[in-house]
């Protein structure tokens, strides 16, 4: 009867452990949009969670600011790139791009300040995952892809679990690093109601195919 009754005592408890673990996995994937004062986010009819959607244009939120009772509308942007610290291995990552005096206010701020995001190239991440990118407090630098990254403010209560470590920074900032390395070319279109639509497209810059020298001829003298 022990034996049983411990049996089931372990079984419970891994139960328990493992709905936990979901509960705390469901949790870390919502605390941006926890964080944010937004009634309403628009998204992709395809979005499958935060990280795994289809973009949207960005003119959608001049479509949302024209919305009658909408006070306030703004865009997030969403990128992948690559932190390469000044010593270390580099390490995946996600660029959230937003209005640092806007709607989404990340976690709590522990050093610096989100006004220091509009400065070129400044980055805030979360003290998580400091050691991760080789980095201990503002001021310190690295590069995102071939980019600088200088890092502004720290926060904490962002990062996911299962995400990959989050590096967030202004619009422009942000868009900057996701676009780095294509090239751009704008593509209009004239509507039935005579008004021209516009969209720039973006396109992954080749880089040139390497010359090869052929090799000089030598003679070749023998017998078979």
């Amino acid at each position: 009867f022990l034996v049983a009754q411990a049996g089931i005592m372990f079984a419970d408890s891994l139960v328990t452990i493992q709905t936990g673990l979901l509960s705390g996995f469901t949790r870390s994937t919502v605390l941006i949009i926890e964080g944010s004062t937004a009634d309403i986010w628009v998204a992709s009819n395809k979005l499958v969670h935060f990280e795994l959607t289809d973009p949207i244009l960005y003119e959608q939120v001049d479509r949302a600011q024209q919305v009658a009772g909408v006070e306030r509308a703004e865009g997030l942007m969403l990128a992948s790139g690559r932190w390469r610290p000044s010593d270390g291995e580099s390490s995946p990552l996600r660029v959230i791009g937003f209005e640092p005096d806007g709607l989404l206010t990340p976690g709590t701020l522990v050093q610096g300040s989100f006004s220091a995001l509009k400065e070129p190239y400044t980055v805030m991440v979360d003290q998580s995952r400091l050691g991760s990118l080789k980095v201990r407090q503002v001021g310190d630098s690295a590069k995102v892809d071939a980019l600088p990254a200088k890092i502004g403010a720290i926060i904490t209560g962002t990062q996911s679990i299962v995400a990959s470590t989050f590096v967030f920074a202004s619009l422009t900032t942000a868009n900057t690093y996701a676009t780095a390395g294509f090239s751009s070319r704008l593509s209009c279109q004239v509507r039935p109601d005579n008004n021209v639509n516009c969209t720039t497209l973006y396109e992954k810059a080749r880089s040139p195919a390497p010359v090869v020298e052929a090799p000089t001829p030598r003679p070749i003298s023998g017998t078979d």
